[in-house]
């Protein structure tokens, strides 16, 4: 078996993992708040969330993880390269060789995104999807200091 067939393998096997920690904030969020309709969903907005503050964590232990097809059928694999392109500011890890690093930049980012929402969710009066809706308006409205809305941002910093 040649490398990119072996990549290929493990791209088919491989799971995206999800905090323990955090598995009652993913619960909550699809399962009770209804805020995201899959687990998948929520951890694609919580790595997003995670890139766009900064905020990377890496952890040890896992809920069930999820199925990378899973990901990749909805459509999520470009969110996954995204990120993973923008964090490291380099265009070689989206060779098929560096799939497992892509995963777990992803992973930690969406960790990062958890502990904020688990930290906003813990605080709030409101209802979770309130606080969600308040994240996205947040990103893409004006700031007081003049600065460009971070997705504006996001967007540029994409430019080739």
């Amino acid at each position: 078996m040649d490398g990119t067939t072996g990549d290929l393998a493990k791209m088919a096997t491989r799971r995206v993992r999800r905090p323990k920690d955090k598995e009652k904030l993913v619960q909550r969020l699809v399962d009770e708040d209804k805020v995201f309709e899959t687990y998948r969903d929520t951890l694609a907005f919580a790595a997003a969330l995670g890139y766009a503050k900064n905020t990377r964590t890496a952890f040890e232990q896992s809920s069930e993880p999820i199925p990378w097809s899973v990901f990749s059928g909805a459509g999520h694999e470009a969110l996954v390269n995204m990120i993973s392109v923008m964090s490291t500011k380099d265009f070689a890890i989206l060779s098929p060789g560096r799939f497992e690093e892509r995963l777990l930049i992803f992973e930690e980012f969406a960790n990062g995104g958890l502990h904020i929402l688990s930290e906003l969710v813990a605080r709030a009066e409101r209802q979770s999807l309130d606080l969600v809706l308040d994240l996205i308006m947040d990103s893409e409205g004006p700031r007081e200091s003049g600065e460009e809305p971070e997705i504006k941002k996001f967007a540029s910093d994409l430019s080739w």
